[in-house]
Formats: structure tokens, C-alpha cells, sequence
């Protein structure tokens, strides 16, 4: 179930990548296996490991597909001018601008 969400994200719904994407996940479950033999982890923490892992893949492939960007723009001339004019004193009641 949730295996083949993975795959198909990685994979961006293609079928080549979806074989890529399966052949990563597959050499990824089959290190956190080797882990928990070699350095006597539990699988729990190898899982732990894993998701992270996806959830950093997942993340960096949404954030350059979407692109986010952190500039601002300056605003119009229009708009420049308006705020000045918004800063002036008022003027009292009666008395013409």
C-alpha cells in the first residue's frame, strides 16, 4: 500500500521511473536490513532511518518542482507614489488641498 505511494512519487507517475524509483527503495530496505545485522540496530531505528531518508528525497523533489522562492519584488510606481501621498499631513476640515 504505502510502498507503492513511494514508488509512484519517486517515479513521478512514469513507469521507467516508477522501476527506478521500486529499485530504490528496494536497495534502501535491503541496507536498513544490513544495518540492523551488521551494527545490531533494531529494525525500528532502520525504519526510522528510512523514512527520514524518503521524507528528505520527497521534500527536495516537491521544493524544485514548485520552485519556492524567498525575493521580494519592489512594488510599482504607482503604488510609490500613492503611499507617498498617504504620508502627507491631513489637512484640516474646511480648508482646501
Amino acid at each position: 500500500g504505502f510502498t507503492a505511494i513511494i514508488v509512484a512519487f519517486l517515479g513521478r507517475r512514469n513507469p521507467r521511473g516508477a522501476l527506478l524509483g521500486g529499485l530504490v527503495l528496494a536497495i534502501c530496505y535491503l541496507g536498513g536490513e544490513a544495518a540492523q545485522v551488521e551494527l545490531s540496530i533494531s529494525e525500528k531505528t532502520a525504519q526510522v532511518f528510512q523514512g527520514m531518508l524518503l521524507f528528505f528525497i520527497l521534500t527536495c523533489d516537491t521544493l524544485i518542482r514548485c520552485r519556492v522562492r524567498l525575493e521580494r519584488t519592489p512594488p510599482p510606481p504607482f503604488a510609490l507614489s500613492v503611499a507617498k501621498r498617504s504620508r502627507r499631513a491631513p489637512t484640516p476640515p474646511g480648508v482646501a488641498p
